[in-house]
């Protein structure tokens, strides 16, 4: 897959980003309300396992052959860890992060952030951290965060306006 540079350093900032990651692109965009019935009820270890067992092993081709659910490409990004944000604990996507902050004893769930534009981060994803799989269980676009507004206010409505955005990702590994 070639790389899209339509969107690379396109005039967003975020500090402190000094985590390496690498991401993967799902197949299909996950949809853990739809796909996993109960959710919010898992642990985080009863989660992992029956999206592996349930979602991220269902990919096959035409002839019913086990595909992977990612893309073989890893694409590599800087971040940082997100746990301090304002954006969801006003309300916005609380019922993911609620859930995060409930299993706040595991260590396999996280919460990031980053400014980064070449890379359209989906639900269902998987990055890789220092050999860790996680798997984005929620991407938040934060539209009032860093110098987004600014350059929202320089430009007609463009396309794609969520890439432009700082994210914040609940990921689970």
């Amino acid at each position: 897959m070639a790389f899209d540079i339509t969107f690379v350093m396109q005039g967003n900032q975020m500090d402190l980003q000094n985590l390496y990651g690498e991401y993967f692109d799902p197949i299909r965009e996950l949809d853990l309300e739809k796909d996993v019935p109960n959710w919010e009820k898992m642990n985080q270890f009863e989660l992992v396992k029956y999206l592996e067992e349930n979602t991220f092993s269902e990919a096959k081709d035409e002839k019913g052959n086990q595909l992977s659910f990612w893309s073989k490409e890893p694409q590599g990004f800087y971040f940082r860890d997100g746990k301090t944000d304002v954006y969801t604990k006003e309300g916005l996507n609380y019922e993911i992060f609620e859930y995060l902050e409930r299993q706040i004893g595991d260590n396999g769930l996280w919460r990031i952030k980053t400014n980064v534009t070449h890379i359209d981060f989906k639900p269902g994803g998987m990055i890789v951290v220092a050999g860790r799989e996680y798997k984005i269980l929620k991407v938040v676009n934060a539209f009032i965060e860093g110098t987004v507004m600014n350059k929202f206010s320089a430009m007609n409505t463009p396309v794609n306006l969520h890439r432009y955005t700082n994210k914040i990702m609940a990921i689970v590994g």
